[in-house]
C-alpha cells in the first residue's frame, strides 16, 4: 500500500505527516491531500482526492452526534486512506490486486537471501481479510466503525450478516455503545431475531465464548450464521490463544470478509507454534501503527518503572510501597492544585491500579489462590498505611529525603529524583500523611480499613477507610465470597460489613463524582476498559502471563486525551506550558517480584516500545555584541485578543473576494526543461437563476460547521450576506463550461458544492484580513533584549533511542564537544551551520544528523532543514565574499515556530528568520522564509502577500529610523512551477528563487 501511495514505507509517510494537524482546506479537502498529492503515486490524482474527500465525509459522520468532536490524526487518515484504497481495488478488479500482490511479493523475496525471511505468497483467500495492528489508545474502535461505512461504500453485493466478535461480554456492551456514538445501530447477536434486508447498518455483536457448535440456553451455533459475512474481530490475537476460538470464527467468516484489530499481533504471534496463522497475519496485516511508533510520536504518556526483588512485607518492600503511594499522592496533589491546566490539557482524576498475577487458560483453585494471595498482600498494605501512622510517616519522611536504602546498581536511592513537585510544598511528612488520608483514602483519622461486601453487585468488594462513608477502593476479583472467606482466615484484623444498597463502583469509576481513587485486582482493564484515569500502576508478581497481556495491560496506562484532544504529551507540543505537568503525562508502574518485570521490560521491547530515550542538552553561546546592538525589534502587544475583544460581521464586498479555480491540476516529469505552459482559463459567474435553485439553508449551517472548525468565533454569519456574496459577483471562479453548466438535479448540486467552496474561501478571506488588520494596529517596536523568546530559551535537547546504540554514541560525542561548536571548524566534523552574525551559536543542520535505517538524531528546538541551512549558508557566502563592506552591519536569528514573531496571514505564520542590516543610522528588518511553492497558491498565498501587509504595520508604528520587509525564498525552482505569473511578477512580490543568486536579489528590495 505504501508502495501504490508512492514511498517505500510508513515511516516516509510519518515523516511527511507526523508534524501536521489534520485540516479541512476551503476545497473540502484536507491538508493531507495537499501534501500526498505531491507523491508519486500510482493512479490517477482524481481518485486521490476521492478517497480524501470520502474520509472528510467519515469524520463527519463520527462527529453527527457526538458533544465533544474527533478529528482524525495523521495515523488514522492513513489507516482509512490503505482501507479506501485496498478496497477500491478488491471489488473493482480482485484478479488484477492478486496479480500485483504476488509480483510484489516474489521482486521483494528475490533480493532475501535466507528463505526463512522470504515473504509468504499470497493466495486468493487472503484478500478476504485486513488486519490492524494498532497501539491501545490509537482509537481502533474509531476505525473499526469507518471501516463498516467504506466497506458499504465499496461493496458490489449484500452481505448476509454484519458481526462484530468481542472476547467477553463487558467489550460486547462497551462496543454496542460506543456504536451508538457514531449513529452506529448495533444490538447483542440474537439468531432467533428477523434478519430481514434493512437499507440501515445493523452491526450484530457476540463475545467469542457465546459461539459454538451446538445451540443452547447462552451459546450461538455457528453453522447458523453462516454465509456472506461481513466480520469485525476486536483483540484478534485471542486467536492465537487457541484453536477453538480460531474455528468458531473462521466459521463465522465463512465466504465473507473479515477486519481484525489488536494490539498485540507481533507479541502473540511470537509466542504462539501455529504457523499457519503466522503466514496468515504476515499477510493480512494492512497497517503497523504498534506502541513504538505511537510513543515516539508523542502520542500517550511517558511512563517510568521502577522494581524491587523483595518478597514478603519486610521494611523495604513496604517502603517501596509506600513510595508508589506516595507518587499518586503527587499526581494527586497536582491534580488538585492546577485545575486551570488540569481542564486546558484535558488531564483525568488520577486512579491507581493494583493488580495481582494474571491468570491464562483455565482457572484452577490453585490459581484462584495464587490471584487471591497477590490481592490479599495490596490489601494488607492499605491496612497497614492507615492503621500504623508512625512508621508510614517515618517512611515518607525517608522517600522525601531519598534516605530508603533501596538503591540502583550504582548505589543510588531509587527515589533520588522523585517528589520534586511533594518537596516544593515545603510540608513535613506528618502533614503530607495527613494529606494522604484525606486525598487518597477518603478520611481523616488513621485507624485501619474495611472490606465492604456489595451484595447487589457481582464481583465487586469495596475498600472503606473505618469511619468513613466513602469507599476510597474497589475490589474487582470475580469470586468475591471465595475472597472474603479467605481474607476472614487470612487477615481477621479487617472487619467485614455488607451493603445491599450501593450500586457499582467499578461501571461508575469515569464519572466526575466517583470517590475512588484505589482499583485492585481487576482484569477487566487488560482487554477493552477505556478509563483515560489510570496514573499509577502497582505490579505483584504480574509477568507470567502472555506478553500480549502484559503490552495490553501497560496500554491501560499510557491513554492520554492531551491539550486540544491531540492525544499528544505536552512536551510533544508547541509552545510554552505548565511546569510540572509530566507529573499526570507520566504513568508510574512500581512492579514487586524484579525478574517478573524484567519480562515485562523484555516484553515492551520485543513489542518494539522504546524503554527510553537518551537525551543530553547542548548550550547556545549567544554573542553579546550582536545581542545588544540596539536592534529594533517587532512585538504583537499580547495585552488584548482579536477573538477577545473585536466582533466581526461578515460583510459583501470585492475587497475579500476569492479566486477559486477548479480547472483539474496535473504533474509532468520531463528530463528536458519546457518551460511554462500557460492555458486559457475560462472564468464564470454563477447565474442568479440557479442560485436560487439552491438549499440555502443547507449552505449557511455548513458555512456555520466551518466557522466552529476554524475558530472564528468572534465572526457574525448571516443567511442574508453569504446570498450577498454570490449575488453580489464577489469572486472569480475558473472552472471548465461542463462543471457550471445545469442540465439536471445532480448538475445543481455540483453547483452547490462550487457555492460552499467560493464561501469557505472568501470566509478565510475576510476574517484574516481583519485579524491581520487588527494585529497591524496592535504591534510595537521594542529593543532586542536576552529576554526575547527567540533567544532566552535552554538551548537545544539532543535525543537518540536508547536502543540506537551508534545514534546514542553521536549524541554523547555532540554534547561532550559542546564548547567545539561555536566556530566555522566545527562543520568539518559536527551536524552544525556556523556563521558568526547569527545572534547565538550552534545551529544544527538536521540532514547531518547521524541516522540508521529506521531512525536519526533528533533535536528540540528543531534543527534547520535544507531549505533553512542552505539559506543560511549562502548568506554566509554573500557577506563574506559579494558584501564584505556590510558583514559586520548583518544580524541574523532564528524565529522559533509559536514563540517567536508570528503574523495572522495564513492562519498563523512565523517566518523562519529575521534579518536586520543596519545602515546610516536606520535598520532594515526583513523576515525571511525558505518555502516551497508547489502546492502554493503563489502570489495569493497569505505568506507572499504578507510583503505588501507589512508595510501597513510599518506604517503605523512610525519610527523612520526602521524599515519593514519580508520575502520568501522558493525552494520550488519556476520552471518546475504551473503558473501565468511571470518570474517579474515574483520578485515585486519578494519571491525568490533557490537557483538564482537570490541573496543578492534579497538584498536589492533593501536598497543596499
Amino acid at each position: 500500500m505504501c508502495q501504490e501511495l508512492g514511498k517505500p514505507g510508513l515511516q516516509n509517510f510519518r515523516e511527511e505527516l507526523s508534524g501536521e494537524e489534520l485540516e479541512i482546506t476551503s476545497t473540502g479537502t484536507t491538508n493531507y491531500y495537499e501534501i500526498l498529492r505531491g507523491f508519486d503515486f500510482d493512479f490517477e490524482e482524481q481518485k486521490l482526492r476521492k478517497y480524501d474527500q470520502n474520509i472528510v465525509e467519515y469524520q463527519k459522520q463520527l462527529n453527527q452526534q457526538r458533544e465533544e468532536k474527533i478529528t482524525l490524526k495523521y495515523f488514522q487518515y492513513l489507516a482509512v486512506l490503505f482501507v479506501e484504497r485496498y478496497l477500491d481495488r478488491y471489488f473493482t478488479n480482485r484478479e488484477t490486486l492478486l496479480e500485483e500482490f504476488s509480483s510484489f511479493v516474489e521482486d521483494r523475496n528475490k533480493e532475501i537471501e535466507t528463505d526463512s525471511e522470504k515473504h509468504f505468497t499470497p493466495t486468493d483467500n487472503d484478500l478476504d481479510k485486513l488486519a490492524f495492528w494498532m497501539a491501545t489508545g490509537s482509537g481502533k474502535t474509531l476505525i473499526l466503525h469507518i471501516n463498516l461505512w467504506q466497506f458499504d461504500r465499496y461493496s458490489t453485493e449484500e452481505v448476509d450478516n454484519i458481526i462484530l466478535i468481542t472476547p467477553n461480554s463487558g467489550l460486547t456492551n462497551q462496543h454496542i455503545r460506543k456504536f451508538g456514538e457514531s449513529g452506529i445501530i448495533a444490538r447483542r447477536l440474537d439468531p432467533d431475531r428477523n434478519r430481514s434486508p434493512t437499507q440501515e447498518l445493523v452491526v450484530d455483536v457476540v463475545d467469542i465464548h457465546k459461539l459454538r457448535e451446538e445451540t443452547g440456553e447462552k451459546t450461538i451455533a455457528t453453522d447458523v450464521l453462516e454465509g456472506n459475512n461481513l466480520v469485525f474481530i476486536d483483540e484478534g490475537h485471542r486467536g492465537t490463544t487457541g484453536e477453538e476460538w480460531l474455528e468458531r470464527r473462521e466459521e463465522v467468516i465463512d465466504e465473507g470478509f473479515a477486519f481484525e484489530y489488536s494490539a498485540t499481533f507481533g507479541q502473540a504471534l511470537s509466542t504462539t507454534d501455529n504457523k499457519t496463522l503466522q503466514e496468515e497475519y504476515a499477510k493480512s496485516i494492512i497497517y503497523d501503527y504498534s506502541y513504538r511508533y505511537f510513543h515516539e510520536d508523542g502520542f500517550g504518556k511517558d511512563y517510568e518503572i521502577l522494581n524491587i526483588s523483595n518478597t514478603g512485607l519486610d521494611e523495604s518492600r513496604r517502603r517501596f510501597l509506600v513510595g508508589n503511594l506516595l507518587a499518586f499522592f503527587e499526581q494527586k496533589q497536582f491534580y488538585e492544585d492546577h485545575p486551570t491546566a488540569v481542564s486546558e490539557y484535558n488531564l483525568e482524576d488520577p486512579l491507581w491500579i493494583f493488580i495481582g498475577r494474571t491468570v491464562s487458560g483455565s482457572s484452577t483453585s490453585n490459581e484462584f489462590q495464587e490471584r487471591t494471595t497477590d490481592v490479599l498482600e495490596a490489601v494488607k498494605f492499605f491496612h497497614t498505611v492507615l492503621a500504623q501512622s508512625e512508621q508510614i510517616i517515618d517512611d515518607i519522611h525517608a522517600l522525601i529525603n531519598a534516605d530508603t536504602e533501596i538503591t540502583t546498581e550504582d548505589g543510588e536511592d531509587v527515589f533520588a529524583n522523585r517528589f520534586q513537585y511533594l518537596r516544593s510544598l515545603e510540608q513535613d511528612p506528618a502533614g503530607l500523611y495527613a494529606d494522604i488520608l484525606s486525598g487518597v483514602f477518603q478520611t481523616t483519622s488513621s485507624e485501619g480499613i474495611e472490606l465492604l461486601d456489595l451484595s447487589d453487585v457481582d464481583g465487586e468488594i469495596a475498600l472503606r477507610a473505618e469511619g468513613s462513608d466513602s469507599p476510597f477502593g474497589v475490589i474487582n476479583i470475580g469470586d468475591t465470597s471465595a475472597f472474603l472467606d479467605t481474607a476472614a482466615e487470612d487477615i481477621p484484623e479487617i472487619p467485614q460489613r455488607t451493603d445491599q444498597f450501593r450500586q457499582s463502583l467499578f461501571d461508575t469509576i469515569d464519572e466526575p463524582e466517583s470517590a475512588v481513587n484505589v482499583l485492585l485486582g481487576a482484569k477487566k482493564f487488560v482487554e477493552g476498559w477505556d478509563s483515560m484515569r489510570v496514573a499509577s500502576m502497582g505490579l505483584m508478581n504480574v509477568g507470567k502471563s502472555k506478553g500480549s497481556e502484559i503490552i495490553q495491560m501497560f496500554g491501560r496506562g499510557i491513554r492520554l486525551r492531551g491539550r486540544n484532544r491531540s492525544l499528544k504529551r505536552s512536551t510533544h507540543l508547541p509552545g510554552d506550558h505548565p511546569p510540572d505537568l509530566e507529573l499526570l503525562e507520566t504513568l508510574n508502574v512500581f512492579g514487586v517480584q524484579a525478574d517478573y518485570i524484567k519480562r515485562f521490560e523484555e516484553y515492551l521491547e520485543q513489542e518494539g516500545i522504546p524503554t527510553g530515550h537518551h537525551k543530553r542538552s547542548v548550550d547556545i553561546d549567544v554573542t553579546e555584541d550582536l545581542r545588544d546592538a540596539s536592534l529594533k525589534n517587532l512585538r504583537l502587544d499580547t495585552t488584548a485578543s482579536f477573538i477577545e475583544v473585536e466582533s466581526l460581521e461578515l460583510e459583501s464586498s470585492n475587497e475579500y473576494q476569492p479566486e477559486v479555480d477548479l480547472y483539474p491540476k496535473a504533474q509532468r516529469l520531463s528530463s528536458v526543461s519546457q518551460g511554462n505552459a500557460t492555458r486559457s482559463k475560462q472564468s464564470h459567474t454563477l447565474d442568479d437563476g440557479v442560485l436560487d435553485l439552491l438549499s440555502w439553508d443547507n449552505i449557511y449551517f455548513d458555512m456555520q460547521d466551518y466557522k466552529r472548525s476554524s475558530d472564528y468565533s468572534n465572526l457574525d454569519i448571516r443567511r442574508s450576506t453569504l446570498r450577498d456574496v454570490l449575488y453580489d459577483k464577489n469572486y472569480t471562479l475558473y472552472a471548465p463550461q461542463s462543471f457550471v453548466s445545469v442540465d439536471s438535479v445532480d448538475d445543481v448540486e455540483r453547483i452547490e458544492r462550487i457555492v460552499r467552496t467560493i464561501l469557505r474561501n472568501y470566509i478565510s478571506n475576510f476574517y484574516t484580513d481583519h485579524e491581520a488588520l487588527w494585529q497591524s494596529k496592535h504591534r510595537n517596536i521594542e529593543t532586542l533584549t536576552e529576554a526575547d523568546p527567540n533567544i532566552d530559551f535552554d538551548g537545544f535537547t539532543l535525543r537518540a533511542p536508547e536502543d540506537q546504540e551508534s545514534l546514542v554514541d553521536e549524541v554523547d560525542r555532540i554534547a561532550d564537544n559542546a564548547s567545539q561548536l561555536q566556530t566555522r571548524d566545527a562543520e568539518s566534523s559536527y551536524p552544525v551551520v556556523i556563521f558568526d552574525r547569527h545572534i547565538y551559536q550552534p545551529q544544527f543542520d538536521q540532514e547531518r544528523f547521524a541516522s540508521t535505517n529506521e531512525e536519526r538524531v533528533k533535536s528540540t528546538p528543531p534543527a534547520l532543514n535544507r531549505g533553512e541551512a542552505e539559506f543560511v549558508r549562502n548568506l554566509r557566502s554573500y557577506v563574506e565574499t559579494k558584501r564584505p563592506d556590510i558583514h559586520q552591519n548583518v544580524y541574523l536569528l532564528r524565529n522559533q515556530s509559536r514563540d517567536g514573531i508570528g503574523f495572522a496571514e495564513g492562519g498563523g505564520f512565523y517566518p523562519d528568520f529575521i534579518l536586520w542590516v543596519t545602515y546610516d543610522d536606520h535598520q532594515y528588518m526583513t523576515f525571511v522564509d525558505p518555502h516551497g511553492m508547489v502546492y502554493s497558491s503563489q502570489l495569493d498565498d497569505p505568506k507572499v502577500k504578507l510583503s505588501s501587509r507589512i508595510k501597513t504595520i510599518e506604517e503605523q508604528i512610525g519610527d523612520d529610523s526602521i524599515t519593514l520587509d519580508s520575502a520568501i525564498i522558493s525552494r520550488t525552482n519556476y520552471d518546475k512551477l504551473e503558473t501565468e505569473h511571470k518570474k517579474d511578477d515574483f520578485h515585486d512580490h519578494h519571491v525568490f528563487f533557490k537557483e538564482d543568486d537570490y541573496i543578492s536579489e534579497l538584498f536589492d528590495i533593501l536598497d543596499i
